[in-house]
């Protein structure tokens, strides 16, 4: 996460009002867009990063293929396809299953709360991780996950778990569906 980039600002009900920097809307509460891209290959399998031990928020924990915040004036769809080919190298069509508004603090110092667009993409190529970004990319069947889940949900980030939980009976449909 780059401190100084700059977020939109958004109220209630997902308008923009303002921009301030990525770590102030963080550290304030301020509410802001960010996006969850899930990759599924052609086996039902999903692709989850383990996001960077040198992360301050969620080091080390596991979530979507991609992540991040929408920068300032770029829409939902873009920022999806940005942080996907940034973080992982994939270029895929992408499908928005929905949007969700999450808050969670992390530590004494991050309070987030952001309005999150989750979209879906297929793909059965190659990719990479980011080394600054990410510690490593790996396939995990739904049931790996769940069994995951329940053993200890810490070792996920809470927007992926909260996202997982809500839309995880789309994976087996849009999987068939593709």
């Amino acid at each position: 996460m780059n401190q100084n980039e700059l977020r939109d600002i958004v109220d209630e009900n997902d308008n923009v009002i303002g921009q301030d920097y990525t770590w102030d809307i963080k550290t304030k509460g301020i509410r802001h867009r960010s996006v969850q891209i899930w990759i599924v290959n052609s086996k039902g399998e999903l692709l989850l990063q383990k996001r960077s031990k040198n992360k301050r928020v969620c080091p080390s924990t596991w979530e979507s293929a991609a992540s991040g915040g929408v920068d300032a004036g770029e829409s939902y769809g873009r920022a999806a396809q940005r942080e996907l080919e940034e973080e992982t190298g994939i270029k895929t069509r992408l499908k928005k299953l929905g949007k969700e508004y999450i808050e969670f603090d992390y530590g004494k110092d991050i309070h987030n709360k952001e309005f999150t667009g989750l979209f879906l993409g297929f793909y059965d190529g190659e990719y990479f991780a980011k080394e600054d970004e990410l510690e490593e990319l790996k396939l995990f069947t739904v049931e790996e996950i769940e069994k995951m889940l329940k053993e200890d949900e810490d070792q996920f980030t809470f927007p992926f778990v909260f996202l997982f939980r809500k839309y995880r009976q789309h994976l087996n449909t849009l999987s068939r569906t593709r």
